[in-house]
């Protein structure tokens, strides 16, 4: 998929998935949206705590 095919599907500009794949300021919706249209899952964990993942 091409940056403006997500923005496109986001229905952000370029500019705005520019920043999300170079680690830069986005809104967490934003973020959230992307990552499920591309098809991933993401986990909210804290700092410092201790997480195990199993596949």
């Amino acid at each position: 998929m091409t940056q403006r095919e997500l923005a496109a599907r986001l229905g952000v500009g370029r500019g705005t998935v520019v920043r999300l794949e170079n680690g830069e300021a986005v809104s967490v919706v934003v973020a959230m949206h992307a990552i499920r249209i591309i098809g991933r899952d993401v986990a909210l964990v804290p700092r410092f705590s201790r997480l195990q993942v199993k596949k």
